[in-house]
């Protein structure tokens, strides 16, 4: 594979004396067992798809001493990219994991700043050997021949479009401090794990919910902070888009601790529209000025308040009527679930959407007794809103 990605090296020479940017990488310890690889560009890459990575993480060879830990992608950072994994080699002492991304035809881009930005995290199931990890390029490598024992270890970035294709930094493959890496041209390049203070920000989680009918509510936090100024929160409406600015909260400065954060999006959705899909992404940035993206969030707003669908008469005896404002698109489905107090569906039936402004809901069936019911409305696979119903039938009715 090495040698066809060489091929691609020359056939992408012109992009690549346009663009002049180029990419090196670095593996952080980011946790207890938990290794993330990350990437800096020599200039920032804006809204690109990535075609092809590869990453090789070793550690001495714990063969004779309990046995090589399993190590496994724990989080991809590059939504349009699909991950690999070759089984574990061993060759110079060393045991050797292979991954390899390549675009799956996906359309969702990633940007990268000049700082630090997560690649791929790596989870490793015990503690053998992990002081030892390093992030690998074995080309030539003079005892386990090209590439390493499978021929494709090495480290390698490409995207797509214009100045697209090899943007691997061939030169100066690795960055870090703790220790410096060693760079070679045409023999083995390695960086060891870079301390979590290394990172101005190391994020734990960022997550995104409601907050009423028509704001957002983002919550995130962070479990080491060295230096950090504070975090800019930055909206998109397809994530394609230009993301915009639309809030800053600082951030505590120096901890090693677990920081949570908050922020909310006021008003974000009016309920114009049918539905609208809203992309976060928060950015921490620390004195010095250097920036990391945390992966983006998304969440989905729907038109249909509970306060706009009517269920009549209320309460029904045969049959009530279900009234939803005219907003849904017609060629689609609404399914309406009549929930008794148990939890069970005890009626469930899919309409088109034109017929949900004046549809009637038979209630004769047996399955369907005196009590109070929860209905259903679901569109487009979601809960548009929950209504209460109680049934009153004629005590001659169902006997």
């Amino acid at each position: 594979m090495k040698r066809i990605l060489f091929i691609c090296v020359l056939v992408c020479l012109n992009s690549l004396l346009y663009s002049q940017t180029t990419v090196q990488g670095t593996l952080v310890n980011t946790s207890a067992n938990h290794l993330t690889v990350y990437a800096k560009p020599s200039a920032d890459l804006t809204n690109k798809l990535f075609r092809a990575i590869l990453v090789t993480i070793s550690i001495a060879d714990q063969s004779g001493s309990g046995g090589n830990p399993a190590v496994t992608l724990e989080t991809n950072y590059i939504p349009n990219m699909d991950w690999q994994a070759v089984p574990v080699q061993i060759a110079n002492g060393r045991a050797y994991y292979n991954f390899s991304a390549t675009d799956n035809g996906g359309t969702t881009t990633t940007s990268w700043t000049t700082g630090n930005n997560p690649v791929a995290s790596f989870a490793f199931s015990n503690s053998n050997g992990f002081s030892t990890a390093q992030l690998n390029d074995l080309t030539g490598d003079p005892v386990a021949g090209e590439g390493g024992p499978n021929g494709q270890m090495y480290w390698y970035v490409e995207i797509l479009g214009a100045g697209g294709g090899d943007i691997t930094n061939y030169n100066a493959k690795f960055y870090g401090t703790n220790p410096p890496p060693t760079n070679n041209t045409s023999s083995p390049s390695f960086v060891g794990f870079q301390s979590v203070a290394f990172l101005p920000i190391s994020f734990k989680d960022f997550n995104v919910a409601k907050k009423g009918t028509g704001s957002a509510l983002l919550t995130w936090s962070t479990t080491y902070e060295q230096n950090a100024s504070h975090f800019v929160i930055e909206r998109s409406v397809n994530e394609s888009d230009k993301w915009v600015k639309i809030g800053q909260v600082n951030a505590k400065g120096n901890t090693a601790i677990l920081s949570a954060y908050t922020y909310t999006d006021e008003n974000v959705y009016d309920g114009r529209e049918v539905s609208r899909t809203v992309f976060y992404r928060i950015k921490g940035v620390d004195l010095n000025a250097s920036e990391k993206f945390f992966p983006v969030r998304s969440i989905r707003f729907s038109a249909m308040g509970d306060k706009e669908i009517t269920v009549f008469p209320n309460p029904a005896r045969n049959g009530f009527y279900i009234q939803i404002p005219n907003l849904l698109r017609a060629d689609m489905k609404v399914r309406l679930s009549l929930v008794n107090r148990l939890g069970q569906v005890v009626d469930t039936r899919e309409i088109n959407a034109a017929l949900a402004s004046n549809y009637y809901f038979d209630i004769t069936a047996p399955s369907i007794t005196s009590g109070d019911y929860a209905l259903d409305i679901i569109y487009d696979g979601q809960k548009l809103a929950t209504k209460k119903v109680m049934v009153k039938q004629n005590s001659k009715q169902k006997s």
